[in-house]
């Protein structure tokens, strides 16, 4: 499990009443990227598509297209590529049933990719939206990337993830 701070939110929940949720394990901060600064975005894709899975064929294409500009090698693209599919599940599943569209994030990091997955969600009719972090999906996102967090509030639900490219260190002599 990763080390972090854990974050405290205030949510909304059903006929105006209000909750302070606390969340031990939920939207850690990595502490590993606080020490070291974040690698400069090259470029940004942003990508809605219909709430579906028929459409996931088609975001999984262009995060494998943004991953090819990056020095992310063969193996972590597969990875990523899992870790797209299992993230836009998790937000599809997540948000109301009436959203129709889920919006995508790409950043070419120097180094790799940051996306974020994000989806509309109404709490004034049902609860905030919760994913479970205990939940095989879950577990098998944080075992592909690099950095995992997710995040909801009265208006939408978001995944942020991270793939950075191995560092290589070489030994001279």
């Amino acid at each position: 499990m990763k080390q972090g701070i854990p974050v405290t939110r205030r949510s909304t929940c059903g006929m105006g009443s209000h909750r302070k949720v606390s969340e031990m394990s939920h939207n850690l901060l990595d502490l590993r990227h606080l020490s070291a600064a974040k690698p400069p975005v090259v470029a940004t894709v942003r990508l809605t598509v219909p709430r579906s899975r028929d459409f996931l064929c088609v975001v999984r294409c262009v995060m494998m297209h943004v991953g090819a500009h990056t020095t992310l090698s063969v193996p972590h693209l597969e990875d990523l590529r899992v870790a797209t599919n299992e993230a836009c599940v998790l937000v599809m599943d997540n948000c109301d049933p009436w959203q129709r569209s889920v919006d995508f994030r790409f950043d070419e990091l120097s180094d790799g990719i940051d996306m974020e997955v994000r989806a509309a969600t109404d709490t004034r009719y049902r609860a905030p939206p919760w994913i479970d972090v205990n939940s095989f999906s879950w577990t098998l996102l944080d075992a592909l990337v690099d950095s995992l967090s997710w995040e909801a509030d009265a208006t939408s639900i978001a995944i942020h993830l991270t793939k950075h490219a191995p560092q290589t260190t070489s030994n001279v002599n």
